[in-house]
């Protein structure tokens, strides 16, 4: 999918496509597994123009085949890790990288130096809010004007239902305030509460 097929805000969706065209900068996508965060890196992935941006990718696994782009999978038995991995990367003048995720200090540590070095870098990494990712670089060991001057953009994610449009059915709100009421949750109650049910 396209960045504008993610659910973002429209504003957050300006930001996220404003930076994905950046010439640097570190773009983290954080949340808990199994969150789309591997997604959000490959619709990035496919807005850049990768017959102007040399594209290079470090995943475990490759997840999906990107047209244009150049992805290397991780082997440990071969000692191909993130970090190494990063490390081959960066002599290949790459313009753009995508490290699948920062689980480690040496990885977040080359990934700050790439995206200070003139490349636009993302990532993913396991933390709860948008604010949890720099306090989850920090607590890695990377030095406070590092992070600062690296980190272009984070987008904390959660997958959340969507409503299909072709099943969907409408209810009026005085049945959803008769089952609140069945359930014991007083109308005063919700208006306390800042919930305004309209009973039309």
């Amino acid at each position: 999918p396209s960045p504008e097929h993610l659910g973002l805000l429209d504003r957050d969706l300006r930001l996220v496509k404003e930076k994905i065209q950046t010439p640097y900068g570190l773009i983290m996508v954080s949340g808990p597994t199994g969150a789309g965060k591997t997604t959000t890196l490959y619709s990035c992935l496919g807005s850049i123009d990768k017959a102007r941006r040399n594209v290079l990718t470090v995943e475990d696994p490759v997840e999906y085949q990107v047209p244009g782009v150049h992805q290397m999978q991780v082997n440990a038995k071969i000692g191909l890790t993130f970090a190494s991995g990063l490390r081959t990367m960066l002599r290949q003048d790459p313009d753009v990288i995508m490290v699948g995720e920062c689980r480690d200090v040496e990885t977040a540590q080359m990934a700050i130096q790439a995206a200070l070095t003139g490349h636009v870098v993302f990532s993913t990494i396991h933390t709860n809010d948008a604010v949890g990712v720099v306090t989850r670089l920090l607590d890695m060991g990377i030095e406070p004007f590092l992070v600062a001057s690296a980190l272009s953009v984070t987008i904390a994610q959660r997958l959340v239902r969507k409503i299909c449009p072709h099943c969907k059915t409408s209810v009026l709100g005085e049945q959803i305030i008769d089952q609140l009421n069945k359930d014991g949750i007083s109308r005063d109650r919700l208006q306390k509460l800042g919930v305004d049910i309209d009973p039309e």
